[in-house]
C-alpha cells in the first residue's frame, strides 16, 4: 500500500468518527512521520505496513477522540438511537458494487429482517482476532464476590474434612515424631 493509499484509506475511516479538524490533524502527522521514515531511506510500503491497518488507527484514533472530548466522536453511527439507523443501507452496498440480487432468504431469517435485526458474520481473518468483553454493573460486582466468597468457603471445608478424616492417625502419628525427635536429641549430646 502506498502513502496517498493510506492516507486515503484513513481519510475514509475517520471521516464518520471524528471532527474535520482531527482528521487533518492525523493526516498531516501520518504525512510527516512516512515522510520522515523515508528520509532515513526506508520505503514507503515498508512503513506503511508497520504501522497497520487504516481502520484499526481509525478506531484507536476514535476512541482517543472521543475520550479527549471530540464531539463528533461521541455521535458516530454506532451511538444513534435505532430508529436513526439505516437497516438497508446492506442492500444500497450491495447495488454500489454491483451486486444487484440478494443470494435468498435464508431460513427463518424472514422474520429477522422485517425487524430489522439481521445479523451476519464477515470475514474476520482480514481484522485480526476478535475480543470479547462484558461490563459488571454494581448487582453483578455483588454476585460475583457472593460466587467467590462461596468457592472460598467450600475450599475451606473441603481441606477442614480431611484433616479432620486424618486427624486421628495423624495427631498420634505427629507426638510418636516429636518424641524421637527429642529423644535422639538428647541422645546426640
Amino acid at each position: 500500500m502506498t502513502r496517498e493509499e493510506f492516507l486515503r484509506a484513513l481519510r475514509a475511516e475517520l471521516s464518520n468518527s471524528v471532527s474535520e479538524e482531527r482528521i487533518r490533524e492525523q493526516l498531516s502527522y501520518y504525512q510527516d512521520y512516512i515522510a520522515s521514515e523515508c528520509k532515513k531511506g526506508r520505503s514507503e510500503e515498508e512503513v506503511v505496513s508497520e504501522l497497520g491497518e487504516p481502520r484499526l488507527l481509525a478506531k484507536t484514533i476514535a476512541d482517543a477522540a472521543e475520550a479527549g472530548g471530540d464531539r463528533i466522536a461521541r455521535e458516530t453511527p454506532f451511538r444513534h438511537e435505532e430508529s436513526e439507523i439505516n437497516y438497508n443501507s446492506d442492500e444500497e452496498d450491495r447495488q454500489y458494487r454491483g451486486i444487484d440480487s440478494d443470494p435468498g432468504p435464508q431460513p427463518g431469517a424472514s422474520a429477522e429482517r422485517e425487524r430489522g435485526e439481521e445479523w451476519r458474520e464477515e470475514n474476520t481473518e482480514e481484522r485480526g482476532p476478535r475480543i470479547q468483553s462484558f461490563q459488571l454493573n454494581n448487582l453483578g460486582c455483588f454476585f460475583l464476590f457472593l460466587f467467590v466468597l462461596l468457592l472460598l468457603f467450600l475450599l475451606a471445608q473441603l481441606i477442614g474434612g480431611i484433616f479432620s478424616l486424618l486427624s486421628p492417625i495423624l495427631l498420634p502419628l505427629c507426638a510418636v515424631f516429636l518424641l524421637l525427635w527429642l529423644l535422639k536429641g538428647l541422645m546426640d549430646r
